[in-house]
C-alpha cells in the first residue's frame, strides 16, 4: 500500500468517525431536550401541588341574610406575589362573591381597573357601575363603602392606613349615591 491510499485511508475514517460522532451527540441533545412522559408526568404533579399550596384565606365583607349588616365570610384565594397584586385579587374576590351565592353590597357588574398601595395609602379604581347601578340612599351607600374598607382592613392591616375609593381612573365623583364623601381617602385605622 502507499503512503498516498494510507493517507486517504486514514482522512476517509477520520471524517466517518467524526460524522458518526456529530450525528449521535446530536440526536443525544435531542433526547435530553425532551422530557421522557414520567418526567413530565413528575414536573406536572409539582406544580399542581405547589399551585394548590399556594392559597391563602382572607376576609371579604358581605351582606347577611337580611342585607342589612356585614359579615366577614372567610374564603381561599391564590396567593399572588408583590403587595399591589394581593390587593387587586382580594378586592376580585369580593366583587365576584355573589358567584358563590353570596350576597355583596357591591353593585353587580362593577369591575377593578386597578388596585396599589402607596405609602400605606390603598388606591382602589372601580368601574362607574360602582355608582351607576348602585341602589341609593345613606345605608346602602354606607355598607358599600364599609364592605371594600373592612376587607382592605381585615387583610392588610400591617400594609395599609388609608383606602382611596376611584371611579373610572380618578373621574371627579365626590359620592356613590349621594351621600358620602368618597374624594378623599377613608382612615381604617
Amino acid at each position: 500500500m502507499s503512503w498516498r491510499l494510507i493517507g486517504i485511508f486514514t482522512i476517509s475514517v477520520t471524517a466517518t468517525v467524526i460524522f458518526i460522532l456529530v450525528i449521535f451527540t446530536g440526536l443525544n441533545l435531542e433526547r435530553n431536550e425532551q422530557p421522557s412522559s414520567i418526567e413530565t408526568l413528575r414536573s406536572s404533579s409539582d406544580s399542581e401541588q405547589n399551585y394548590q399550596k399556594a392559597l391563602e384565606s382572607i376576609d371579604i365583607f358581605v351582606l347577611d341574610r337580611d342585607g342589612f349588616e356585614l359579615i366577614p365570610e372567610q374564603i381561599e384565594i391564590h396567593k399572588s406575589v408583590g403587595a399591589s397584586q394581593n390587593l387587586k385579587d382580594v378586592i376580585q374576590a369580593l366583587l365576584e362573591a355573589s358567584k358563590n351565592g353570596l350576597q355583596t353590597a357591591i353593585p353587580e357588574g362593577t369591575r377593578l381597573y386597578e388596585a396599589y398601595i402607596d405609602e400605606k395609602i390603598c388606591y382602589l379604581d372601580f368601574s362607574r357601575e360602582l355608582y351607576g347601578k348602585h341602589i341609593g340612599g345613606t345605608r346602602a351607600e354606607f355598607l358599600t363603602i364599609s364592605s371594600i374598607l373592612k376587607t382592605v382592613q381585615a387583610n392588610f392591616m400591617d400594609r395599609i392606613d388609608q383606602v382611596h375609593i376611584l371611579i373610572e381612573g380618578g373621574q371627579e365623583v365626590k359620592s356613590i349615591a349621594g351621600h358620602i364623601d368618597i374624594s378623599r381617602p377613608f382612615s381604617i385605622r
